[in-house]
Order: structure tokens, then sequence, then C-alpha cells
């Protein structure tokens, strides 16, 4: 009988241990599930992260390549540019020399036409756009603003390539 006795004290003792066991099981579960949905959410916020890096990481690919292609076109204008200056420098220079055969008289002779050649109101229009950078170029804009600018023929002799842009 104590052999009994001892097997079921042993057999209670276990049970208890197990009863302890299987309450602290069952908060570690508990924890488990509340740290598997905390891994769960960290998981899908990386996977959001991750997706919105790469379509960052596209948009930025894309912009540089697009920057490339503007550097090169950049550099392909400047290049058209500096040879357009180029070309125009001598027509400039001769522009100039033909500035020193212009009397102011004939300045106001042009100035006196009611109805001038189109060549004439060409020529002038584009003095006007150069000179004053208005946009009215109509006769009656350009005799007040233009030729009736008595320093005319010295503000042309002083006009610098470089300085002029397109507007």
């Amino acid at each position: 009988m104590i052999r009994l006795e001892a097997g079921l004290g042993q057999l209670t003792a276990a049970a208890e241990a197990t009863d302890i066991l299987a309450k602290e099981l069952e908060i570690q579960n508990a924890d488990i599930a509340e740290r598997k949905t905390d891994v769960e959410a960290i998981i899908e916020t990386v996977n959001i992260q991750s997706i919105e890096v790469n379509e960052q990481a596209a948009v930025a690919k894309k912009t540089e390549e697009e920057l490339v292609i503007s550097s090169a076109d950049i550099s392909k204008i400047a290049a058209e540019a500096a040879e357009a200056v180029a070309r125009a420098e001598p027509a400039l220079q001769a522009a100039k020399k033909a500035l020193e055969k212009v009397d102011k008289k004939e300045i106001g002779e042009i100035k006196s036409l009611a109805n001038p050649h189109q060549a004439i109101k060409d020529v002038t229009g584009i003095c006007l756009h150069l000179m004053v950078n208005a946009a009215d170029d109509t006769w009656d804009v350009v005799k007040a603003k233009l030729l009736g600018n008595m320093r005319l023929v010295d503000d042309m002799k002083s006009i610098k390539m470089e300085d002029i842009t397109k507007k």
C-alpha cells in the first residue's frame, strides 16, 4: 500500500506540475500569438515600404534617364547657339560698320513715311524688339519708341552680341 500511496503521490505531483506547465504554456501561447500579430504587422509594413521604395527607385531611374537625355539636348543646343552666334558675328560687325554711314536726317525721313514699304517695317520692327523689347510693333509704336530716340544710332552701335537673348 505504501507503494500505492507513493505512486498516487507521484501522480498527483505530476498532475499539479502538468497543470502549472499547461498554464505557463497557455501564457506563452498568448504571448506568441501577440508577437506573431506584431511580426505580421511589421512584415506588412516592410512589404508596403519595399513596394514604395521600388516605385521611387523606378521614378528616380526614369528621371535620371530623362536628365541624361536633357543634358545631351542642352549640350547640342548650346553648340548650335554658339555656332549661330559665330555665324551672326560678321553680320553684326557689317551692320555696325553700315551704321557709321547712317545720318540722323535719314532716320527722320524714314520716320516721316506714312506707310513705308514692308521691308522697312520688318527691319524697324526687329530693331524695336531688339532695343526696346516691345510686344507691339505697329508703325506708330516704331515711330514713337524707336525712331523717336535721338540716340538711336549710338544705341545701335553699342549693342553687344552676348547681350542679345531669345525672347
